[in-house]
C-alpha cells in the first residue's frame, strides 16, 4: 500500500466528510424542491429550480426564469435557498455535526456575507424605490 500509515486514518474521515457534504447538498436540494412545489410550481419545475438554486447556477425552466410565475412566495424560497447555498458548507457541516447555530454568528466570513447581502438588498430597494419602479 503506497504512502504512509497515517494516510489510512485519514480515509475514514475524508469518506464520511464527503457523504455529509453530499447529505448537506441532498437535504437542501430536496428541502427547495418540497418548498417550491408547495408554492405552486409543477413537480419538474421545483426539482430543475431547486437544483439550479442549489447550486447557484441561474437556470431556469422557463424563458421569463422565475418571473414567469409572478410569485412573491416563490421569490422569497429562491432568495432563502439562495442565501443558505451561499453560506460555507462547512458552516452547515458543523451545524449537522451538533454544533449550535452559533458557529454562524462566530464565523468572520457568515457575517460579511450577511453584511454584503443587506447592504445589497438596501441599496437595490433604494435605487428601485428612487426611480419609482415600485409605487406602492
Amino acid at each position: 500500500m503506497p504512502g504512509p500509515l497515517k494516510d489510512n486514518k485519514m480515509r475514514p474521515r475524508i469518506a464520511e466528510t464527503a457523504k455529509t457534504l453530499w447529505l448537506i447538498y441532498v437535504l437542501l436540494t430536496v428541502a427547495c424542491a418540497l418548498a417550491l412545489w408547495g408554492a405552486g410550481m409543477s413537480v419538474f419545475d421545483a426539482i430543475g429550480h431547486s437544483f439550479s438554486t442549489i447550486a447557484i447556477g441561474g437556470f431556469s425552466t422557463h424563458d421569463a426564469s422565475i418571473g414567469y410565475y409572478a410569485s412573491p412566495t416563490i421569490n422569497t424560497i429562491i432568495a432563502v435557498f439562495l442565501l443558505i447555498s451561499g453560506c460555507n458548507y462547512g458552516l452547515h457541516f458543523a451545524l449537522l455535526s451538533g454544533r449550535s447555530l452559533k458557529v454562524y454568528g462566530r464565523d468572520p466570513e457568515f457575517r460579511m456575507f450577511i453584511f454584503v447581502q443587506l447592504t445589497l438588498v438596501v441599496v437595490c430597494t433604494l435605487v428601485l424605490w428612487g426611480h419609482g419602479v415600485y409605487k406602492s
